[in-house]
C-alpha cells in the first residue's frame, strides 16, 4: 500500500469517527428514544456542540469524495511524488484540526484550516497534471526518435536490396555460359567501337 492510500484509509476512519460523534451528540440533545424511533416528528435544530459536529460532518462529506477521487486517480496512473505526499498529509491533518476547531467553536482559524485541506487536494490534482504533461512530452520525443530510426532503417534496407540485386545479376552472368558469351561480345564490340572512334578523332 502506498503512502497516499494509507492516508486515504485514515481519512475513511476519520469520517467514521465524525459520524459516531455527531450521532451521539445529537442523541444526547434529542434523546436516545428519538434516535431509535422513526424520527417522523419535527424537532428543533441542533445547537451547541451537537450542531457544530453535525455541520463539520456535512463539510467533511462535501470534500472527502474529491480527495478520494484524486488519490485513487494518482494511484491508478502511478503518480507518486513529494507533491502527492504533502497533499494528502495537508488534507488529513487539516481535516483533523478542522473537526477540533469546529467542535470548540474557534472563530476564523477554522476557515483558514479548511483552506489548507483544500490546498492539499489541489496539490494532488496538480501532480496529476504535471505527470500527464511529462508523459506527453516523453511520448513526443519517443515518436521523433522512432521516425528517425525508421527512416534510417528504410534507407539501409533499400541500399541492401540494391547491393543484393547487383550481386544476383553478376552471379547469374558468371554461372550462365550464354550470358558469359553475350558479355564477351558486348565487351569486344565496345572495345572495337572505342578504337574506331579514336582513329576517327586522330584523322
Amino acid at each position: 500500500m502506498t503512502f497516499e492510500l494509507r492516508i486515504l484509509a485514515l481519512s475513511v476512519v476519520l469520517g467514521l469517527v465524525q459520524i459516531v460523534l455527531a450521532s451521539h451528540a445529537a442523541s444526547l440533545q434529542r434523546g436516545y428514544l428519538w434516535t431509535a424511533g422513526s424520527r417522523d416528528e419535527a424537532v428543533p435544530p441542533l445547537t451547541g456542540i451537537a450542531g457544530r459536529l453535525e455541520r463539520a460532518l456535512r463539510n467533511f462529506i462535501e470534500t472527502f469524495p474529491l480527495f478520494a477521487a484524486a488519490v485513487l486517480i494518482a494511484h491508478v496512473t502511478n503518480t507518486h511524488s513529494w507533491m502527492t505526499e504533502w497533499g494528502v498529509q495537508l488534507y488529513f491533518g487539516a481535516r483533523v484540526a478542522y473537526l477540533a476547531l469546529y467542535a470548540a467553536g474557534v472563530f476564523l482559524l477554522r476557515s483558514l484550516v479548511w483552506n489548507v485541506a483544500t490546498l492539499g487536494i489541489a496539490m494532488v490534482l496538480l501532480s496529476l497534471v504535471l505527470n500527464h504533461a511529462s508523459a506527453v512530452e516523453h511520448a513526443a520525443r519517443s515518436g521523433l526518435y522512432c521516425r528517425s530510426l525508421a527512416c534510417d532503417l528504410s534507407f539501409s534496407l533499400g541500399h541492401f536490396t540494391s547491393v543484393q540485386s547487383a550481386f544476383v545479376r553478376n552471379w547469374h552472368i558468371a554461372t550462365n555460359p550464354k550470358a558469359q558469351n553475350l558479355r564477351s561480345v558486348l565487351m569486344q564490340s565496345g572495345h572495337l567501337w572505342t578504337s574506331s572512334l579514336g582513329r576517327t578523332c586522330s584523322e
